[in-house]
């Protein structure tokens, strides 16, 4: 089984460590996933723009990475709440299709409600909001975990 994965974040990692740990988690998913990683830039922070203005052009930043032939899933805290078992079974069903699977990490301010239309499912790792590059990390982690589970590896037990 071959997944392809896009993960799609605003803002850049903001420790080292993030940056090693989506490296490992890369090198391992290289196995089964075709994966493109899309970090689109914070929109800067100024004392002009409003929460809402940022919000609104970095989701228009997102959507425009948004393929139509996607299943796109925005990963936000008041989404459905799932396990990993969750998680494998929904890829099982989305990859037989062959279709990309996007996952969208929105920035600090979150997503604007104009992606709403974009997105098919809103997923939540518990109800916490997590800063997005651990989110991403977390999300990485859970996509190996996934994927070795479905392909009979012994890293989920």
């Amino acid at each position: 089984m071959h997944f392809k994965f896009k993960i799609i974040t605003v803002g850049k990692n903001i420790h080292k460590g993030y940056d090693l740990l989506e490296e490992e988690y890369t090198k391992r998913l290289a196995k089964h996933v075709k994966l493109t990683l899309i970090n689109i830039p914070d929109e800067p922070k100024t004392s002009t723009k409003t929460v809402v203005q940022i919000k609104s052009s970095e989701s228009e930043k997102i959507i425009k990475q948004l393929k139509p032939t996607s299943t796109n899933i925005l990963l936000d805290s008041r989404g459905e709440n799932i396990t990993t078992e969750d998680l494998a079974n929904l890829l099982q069903i989305l990859s037989p299709a062959g279709k990309e699977i996007t996952f969208v990490i929105g920035g600090s301010h979150g997503v604007d409600k104009s992606i709403d239309s974009h997105i098919e499912k809103k997923i939540a790792f518990g109800h916490i909001t997590l800063q997005h590059s651990l989110a991403k990390i977390v999300l990485l982690e859970q996509l190996f975990r996934c994927t070795n589970l479905l392909t009979g590896g012994a890293y989920h037990k």
